[in-house]
């Protein structure tokens, strides 16, 4: 099954952080710099998603720029590493209509409010959600993808745990099976040098693993033909060459030089 989105389908932004779509409210940010400020922070730990009204933890810029892209795509098999209240896997499912969308999240409770949201928009055949998975357990990485798509990946989204080693992994396991010309978009990798840098103090900061898609696509531009940054979003282009998924890993594609500018980090 193909995307059926029109490449100018409107969203409608009812208020500053209020968007609707295909019948569907979303609550977003609101902050139009998409700065990640403490009392963003706390605004957004008290909301929840209900079938009126998604909480969807974006910016405007950045949901408009993750549209744009998705919608030149035109992703047939998509996942998502991350379903926090639910609000981005609905507006997904229901823009773009994937032949088969994946989410998965390491909080084992339901998402009531997008479970019925995917009903009500007749899309419960075509999304499968996954709770209590690590995004950095290979294992059972491996089998539900095996286990849900038929074919390679067009896109892939990670707005899960924001830390290197977790993303990393997932990052070593699904790049690989992209089909060339398809996305690896990484939200919010910037956290650590926002107005918050103190939400995660003993991690080492995002920014790591974006410096090593950087150079990568330097080093193995057939791998990787570009890397596109903004403060939100990065945004990662899968390359032509065949990669083998078994033995993936992306340090290997740093060269020495770059590894001495990390040499601080693990």
């Amino acid at each position: 099954m193909s995307s059926v989105i029109e490449p100018g389908a409107p969203l409608q932004w009812t208020a500053p952080d209020v968007v609707a779509f295909d019948g569907i409210t979303y609550r977003t940010f609101g902050d139009p710099d998409g700065l990640l400020d403490a009392a963003t922070l706390l605004r957004l730990s008290t909301l929840r998603s209900t079938p009126e009204e998604m909480v969807l933890a974006k910016t405007r810029s950045n949901i408009e720029r993750c549209l744009e892209a998705y919608r030149d795509l035109r992703p047939v098999n998509a996942i998502e590493l991350g379903i926090y209240e639910g609000g981005s896997v609905a507006l997904l499912a229901t823009l773009c209509r994937p032949g088969r969308l994946v989410a998965l999240d390491l909080d084992p409770e339901p998402r009531l409010a997008l479970e019925e949201v995917l009903r009500r928009q007749g899309l419960e055949g075509s999304v499968a959600l996954h709770y209590g998975v690590d995004q950095a357990d290979r294992a059972r990485l491996t089998e539900i993808v095996e286990q849900e798509f038929e074919g390679p990946l067009d896109l892939v989204i990670d707005d899960a745990s924001h830390l290197v080693a977790q993303t990393r992994a997932s990052f070593n396991l699904l790049f690989p099976r992209l089909r060339p010309g398809g996305l690896y978009a990484i939200e919010d990798w910037a956290w650590a040098h926002t107005s918050a840098p103190g939400l995660l103090p003993d991690q080492p900061p995002l920014s790591q693993l974006v410096f090593e898609l950087v150079v990568a696509s330097a080093t193995a531009s057939e791998a990787i033909t570009s890397v596109e940054v903004n403060r939100e979003l990065t945004l990662v282009r899968r390359g032509p060459q065949p990669v083998d998924p078994e033995h993936f890993d992306l340090r290997d594609l740093v060269d020495d030089r770059a590894r001495g500018l990390l040499r601080e980090f693990p």
